[in-house]
């Protein structure tokens, strides 16, 4: 790929995939020009990607291992990575997101905005997240049929030229689609959710979910929670 486009900005998302003993192979990577590689180590690996990023050229992109500030403030401390994902899901909320997103602008380090499945109402605050200045790489943040047959809000969100249009606003400009959303047609989320695997739970206060029966070979699933906690369906 490098090869056929020299110019093009090109990023590699690891997911944990090695280990400081594949060093050699990281290094090698730093001859592809890279804007980063995403997550090289595991997500508990805050002072192994220290040793990793002072190792290679390639600016390491944290993802995983960042849940909150005091993650952002130790990762920025140790110079274990040059970039930092924010995606609002993991981090805790928007407060935090804007949070680690005010660290790195004053530390000169920059940021992009990454999504977790989020129906419309998340994804238009990803989007103005995004926004603020210290995002200056392009982020991942898909349009509504990424995943969605049908979002929940109107109008859904497109891409245009690989770009999702900021609505220049303070106020919430998205409308909820009332039949998608209200509560006694909660299953229209299940019709909507292309990728959806039916499962069965019984009903349990343990935290890891250990009645969960999952179908062979799923490859996604998609948990309902209600309230209180310990019920599933």
């Amino acid at each position: 790929v490098r090869d056929r486009f020299p110019e093009a900005r090109l990023m590699a998302d690891a997911n944990s995939a090695y280990s400081l003993g594949d060093l050699g192979l990281l290094r090698e990577m730093d001859d592809l020009d890279l804007m980063m590689i995403e997550q090289p180590l595991s997500h508990e690996d805050i002072r192994d990607h220290a040793r990793l990023q002072a190792e290679i050229r390639t600016p390491v992109c944290l993802d995983e291992s960042i849940h909150s500030v005091a993650d952002a403030r130790l990762a920025l401390e140790l110079d274990a990575c040059r970039i930092i994902n924010i995606k609002p899901g993991r981090v805790g909320g928007f407060a935090s997101a804007k949070a680690i997103h005010d660290l790195c602008l004053q530390n000169g380090i920059p940021v992009w905005c990454g999504g977790m499945l989020e129906s419309g109402v998340g994804r238009a605050h990803n989007v103005a997240l995004a926004s603020l200045p210290g995002f200056t790489l392009p982020g991942d943040i898909s349009e509504s049929r990424r995943y969605w047959a049908e979002d929940i809000v109107t109008p859904e969100f497109t891409l245009t030229d690989g770009t999702l249009t900021l609505i220049d606003s303070a106020e919430f400009n998205f409308t909820v689609t009332e039949e998608m959303a209200a509560a006694e047609n909660a299953d229209n989320f299940y019709k909507a959710f292309q990728y959806f695997i039916p499962i069965t739970a019984t009903a349990s206060a343990d935290a890891m979910m250990r009645n969960i029966v999952v179908p062979p070979d799923t490859e996604l699933m998609v948990v309902r929670q209600r309230f209180p906690y310990e019920q599933f369906d």
